[in-house]
């Protein structure tokens, strides 16, 4: 069990929470090292220092890893969000300072930047017109990174229940504002779909995501024996491995909403059964500090009018 510490008297330096946040995802002190450009053992000092400022240890340290105490997994709930609101206070201070509000911005990830960005926001804007909008597209872990960082107010990406989200606990306003599926697809030849995983699923070359795709998390949580086959080509962008897939150098898991017109022209088709099919929602997340006033606050209204109307039809 771990023993309590003695709260330290000076105050607490912000660095050491992002310090808390590299060693909680990485769960290794030499690694979160790495990333945060710090020796080793300045590294530990510092983690050594949160842990006496807040009185009590926050990882158990064992020979196969680093883990979160009891007490640590309570510090993570709130640990990025304070993160990000204190840099939320910077930014809009500078803002201020500056006499201007500047332009929400939206990250999102690529796929729904092409495909349910334009059609979202024209039918948010019915209801009275939203102010500037700057859309950041990414990946969906660099689109965390931006929220996390206070570089982004709303975060548009896709989620399935069973994929923990690295926002999950420490941004709490999260809205399911549309729905989509993924499912296999491969080139067409002959009018007839080149590979079929419900006969040969071994034989078939897969194209997958790399780790910082959010699609690629669901999957793995999802359908974690398709990954552990092996793949062909692995990338971050869904519109690259369309075009890998229609190119016929394999098949990969797509969204209806990014390959219905390649669909239609018959230059992709299903490689396989509905039983291979994932159910995706499409998720706006907010900043804790985004929806308190102005142009922020109309968005995430307008988006859970919206949200509500939907799924009343």
């Amino acid at each position: 069990m771990a023993q309590p510490l003695m709260p330290m008297e000076h105050g607490l330096n912000l660095e050491w929470l992002d310090d808390f946040l590299a060693v909680e995802r990485l769960g290794s002190l030499t690694a979160a090292a790495a990333e945060r450009n710090v020796t080793q053992p300045a590294f530990g000092r510092r983690v050594r220092a949160l842990e006496e400022w807040v009185g009590t240890p926050l990882f158990d340290r064992r020979a196969r890893g680093i883990v979160l105490t009891l007490a640590g997994e309570r510090f993570r709930l709130d640990c990025a969000g304070v993160v990000h609101a204190v840099a939320a206070l910077r930014r809009e201070s500078r803002r201020a300072a500056e006499g201007r509000a500047g332009p929400l911005r939206l990250a999102a990830t690529h796929a729904l930047s092409f495909t349910f960005v334009p059609n979202w926001l024209r039918s948010l804007e019915q209801g009275g017109l939203l102010g500037p909008i700057q859309l950041l597209s990414d990946s969906m872990a660099a689109c965390e990174d931006l929220m996390l960082a206070g570089e982004a107010d709303f975060l548009l990406g896709y989620a399935h229940a069973a994929a923990r989200g690295r926002l999950d606990a420490s941004h709490p306003l999260a809205l399911v504002v549309g729905r989509d599926v993924i499912r296999p697809y491969c080139a067409v030849r002959d009018g007839q779909p080149l590979w079929c995983l419900d006969d040969r699923s071994g034989d078939v070359p897969l194209l997958t995501y790399a780790h910082e795709s959010g699609l690629g998390r669901i999957l793995s949580a999802v359908l974690p024996h398709v990954g552990a086959a092996g793949y062909a080509f692995s990338g971050r962008l869904a519109a690259a491995l369309q075009g890998l897939a229609e190119q016929g150098r394999g098949v990969a898991w797509l969204p209806d909403s990014l390959v219905k017109d390649a669909v239609a022209a018959g230059k992709l088709a299903p490689a396989g059964s509905d039983r291979w099919i994932v159910p995706l929602d499409v998720r706006l997340i907010a900043t804790p500090t985004a929806t308190v006033s102005g142009a922020g606050r109309s968005l995430w209204t307008a988006a859970r009018v919206a949200a509500v109307e939907a799924n009343a039809g």
